[in-house]
């Protein structure tokens, strides 16, 4: 498994739908900025679930199952190295 090959493609895939989506926080100042992170932090929900998603399907193409005795193992130890790189587009995503 290429985690390195993984987590770029991840981060190729959130840059588009970060770029895609347009973002409150950005364009305002003072506490209309307080009030804009506000409402935009409900949409990280749906954007951490489209990150998921798109995990799972990048893991798909890839033929990468956890599944045997190392599975879980490989599993907690790709969540350990994409986690720093999924804090970061969320970040990213919320304009912080």
């Amino acid at each position: 498994m290429d985690k390195e090959a993984i987590k770029n493609e991840l981060i190729r895939e959130s840059e588009l739908i970060i770029s895609s989506s347009t973002n409150p926080v950005k364009r305002a100042s003072g506490f209309d900025k307080l009030k804009a992170l506000g409402n935009h932090l409900k949409t990280t929900d749906d954007f951490t679930q489209k990150l998921t998603a798109r995990l799972n399907e990048i893991l798909e193409a890839k033929n990468i199952t956890f599944e045997g005795e190392n599975g879980e193992a490989e599993k907690n130890e790709l969540i350990e190295y994409l986690k720093p790189t999924v804090t970061e587009l969320i970040r990213k995503y919320l304009g912080v």
